[in-house]
């Protein structure tokens, strides 16, 4: 038993490690490109999306990129970890292709319908994995899916006040953007995390049990301790039945 428990142990922190990988290596990104950034001098406002003009297409590439300084940086990459780490640990199979949709249709809906001016930053992919996550509770209806989609409600629900028009300084389109995305591509998946979620329910894992199975069952015991087989019409005493008395 204790080995078994070791070898589950291992494989969540393996697991663990693994969601861990892309989500670091892309705020590492971040970083890296943020110093570049100071050091060399370059605005952000060069690489943002700026809508229905062709020099703003390569912003939707680029735009998640960018930030306006360290503090919008670190806003978005505390609240990417968490959220990129959820995905990539629940939602595998799914959780590349998802990153994609959103990075990019969100990028794609600002260049067509965003305010004529720069757009950067990562918020919108912010956004987008708070409604993927949101969503799949709605969609699946798994007891899992419905309890992560509690908790981001419970820890990202404000971010929602960000969608809303005519915020000076904020991107409210990114954000309203990412959000569809993140709609779009928890639909999109449904069935195949739904079909997913079905094989996992139905195929035999080896479970752990902490302590034997007949632990609780009613047995007679010889003086040397071995187990009395009780045969099929055995009856328990009244003293070991359930009832109601008056």
């Amino acid at each position: 038993m204790n080995k078994a428990l070791s070898s589950n142990e291992q494989e969540v922190g393996q697991a663990f490690r693994e969601s861990l990988v892309l989500p670091l290596l892309f705020i590492g990104l971040l970083v890296f490109i943020h110093i570049i950034q100071v050091v060399f001098g370059f605005h952000p406002r060069e690489w943002g999306i700026y809508p229905m003009h062709v020099f703003g297409l390569r912003g939707i590439l680029t735009y998640p990129l960018v930030h306006s300084g360290f503090p919008h940086l670190f806003s978005n990459i505390s609240a990417l970890l968490l959220l990129g780490v959820t995905v990539m640990y629940f939602y595998k199979r799914v959780a590349v292709q998802t990153f994609m949709i959103i990075y990019l249709m969100s990028g794609i809906l600002v260049w067509i319908f965003g305010r004529p001016v720069t757009h950067i930053g990562a918020s919108g992919i912010v956004y987008g994995l708070v409604a993927f996550l949101f969503w799949n509770g709605i969609f699946l209806r798994s007891p899992l899916a419905i309890v992560l989609s509690l908790l981001t409600l419970m820890m990202f629900g404000s971010l929602f006040l960000g969608i809303l028009p005519d915020q000076e300084g904020i991107s409210w389109e990114g954000h309203l953007c990412g959000a569809i995305a993140g709609i779009f591509s928890s639909f999109w998946f449904k069935d195949e995390l739904r079909e997913i979620q079905q094989k996992q329910q139905f195929s035999e894992e080896r479970k752990v049990y902490f302590l034997p199975r007949d632990t609780f069952e009613h047995k007679k015991y010889t003086p040397e301790g071995q187990a009395i087989q009780q045969d099929d019409g055995f009856e328990s005493p009244e003293w070991y039945t359930t009832g109601t008395w008056r």
